[in-house]
C-alpha cells in the first residue's frame, strides 16, 4: 500500500471518529435542535462532561421532561452569557449553584420558570443527579 493510501485512509477514520464523537448523547431520539439544547445544558450550564455517568443523567432527565411535558422547543427564559466562559465543573458547584443551574438548564431547553413544568423538570433533574452521586449499591 502507497503512503497516500495509508494517510488518506487514516484521515478518513480521524474524520469518522471525530464525526461519531461530536454528536451530543440522544435519549429517546429527540429532533435534533432538542438534542443540541439540552447537550448545551447539561455541558455547558451544569458543568458536566460528555461521555460521563452525570452528564448521562442529565440528558436522560431533560430528555424525559421534554417528552412528559410534550413540548415543542421555545424561546428560552434563560440566556446563557457567552462572556462568561465555561462554567465551574458540576463537581466544583456549592449546592446552591449547582441547584440554581438545575434551574438554568431547565429555562434553556424551554422551561418556563412561572409555569409547573419548570419545577418538576428541576426537580427530576435534581433527583437524578442526586441519584448519580448516590447509587443504592
Amino acid at each position: 500500500m502507497t503512503p497516500i493510501r495509508i494517510l488518506a485512509g487514516a484521515a478518513g477514520a480521524l474524520l469518522i471518529a471525530g464525526a461519531t464523537q461530536a454528536a451530543p448523547y440522544n435519549a429517546g431520539g429527540l429532533p435534533a435542535d432538542q438534542a443540541a439544547r439540552i447537550d448545551n445544558a447539561c455541558s455547558r450550564i451544569l458543568g458536566t462532561e460528555r461521555g460521563e455517568e452525570h452528564y448521562a443523567a442529565c440528558v436522560d432527565s431533560l430528555s424525559g421532561s421534554l417528552r412528559s411535558a410534550r413540548m415543542a422547543p421555545t424561546a428560552s427564559a434563560y440566556r446563557e452569557d457567552e462572556s462568561a466562559g465555561r462554567p465551574r465543573s458540576y463537581f466544583q458547584g456549592s449546592p446552591s449553584d449547582v441547584h440554581r443551574r438545575e434551574g438554568q438548564a431547565c429555562a434553556s431547553v424551554g422551561f418556563d420558570p412561572a409555569y409547573q413544568g419548570y419545577d418538576s423538570c428541576a426537580a427530576d433533574l435534581s433527583s437524578s443527579m442526586f441519584a448519580t452521586d448516590h447509587p443504592l449499591n
